[in-house]
């Protein structure tokens, strides 16, 4: 690539456009799968939903370590970041083995990871989408829903936990659904523009 090509705002306006679309895609396959779990393993099943996810960031981890650690351009960050995918691999062997050992503390940590990718995802909504935007209604409403619905399940009674797992569930599958919609109308959009 050429100088001239790295200073081109087109050129770094499509690769900036193509790594937030490829960032907010994986975040919306890891929503679908979430709520997926939430759907299919509400609280009553604690242990079956710390070993289906304990597989699944397994199987993550593995191939972040591969893709860190084949990158032809390997950088101090990437071994740092492999050795990171490494530990989060040995927890979740770990869950794998003994998801007992850490069932009582799931539903805090659940609602916690809720209540911070839906911070996360505010503050996405809030700086990237159109103001006038039905994406920026939906987003804001979606996030706070969740932001409440992960709170509510870090302190309501068992009985009622649930309930909101499955309510959770169908709202991340549905913006997940949404945003995946989103990318793809960008990505067919810029490729319009490319040509």
């Amino acid at each position: 690539m050429t100088n001239a090509a790295e200073k081109n705002p087109v050129i770094k306006g499509t690769r900036f456009a193509f790594k937030l679309m490829k960032n907010k895609l994986v975040i919306s396959l890891l929503m679908i799968v979430q709520g997926l779990l939430f759907i299919f393993y509400p609280s009553g099943n604690v242990g079956g939903l710390i070993q289906t996810a304990a597989v699944i960031v397994i199987a993550a981890t593995v191939i972040n370590v591969l893709l860190h650690l084949l990158h032809k351009d390997r950088t101090a960050g990437d071994y740092v970041l492999a050795v990171l995918n490494i530990v989060l691999c040995v927890f979740a062997v770990f869950c794998l083995v003994l998801p007992g050992a850490i069932e009582p503390y799931v539903r805090a940590a659940v609602g916690v990871f809720t209540i911070g990718a839906n911070l996360v995802s505010l503050v996405e909504v809030l700086r990237y989408e159109n103001k006038k935007s039905w994406r920026f209604i939906v987003g804001i409403i979606a996030a706070i829903v969740m932001i409440v619905l992960g709170a509510a399940m870090i302190i309501a009674p068992e009985n009622i936990i649930a309930n909101i797992q499955i309510g959770i569930g169908w709202i991340l599958i549905l913006n997940a659904v949404i945003n995946v919609w989103y990318i793809v109308r960008l990505y067919f959009s810029s490729r319009k523009n490319v040509k």
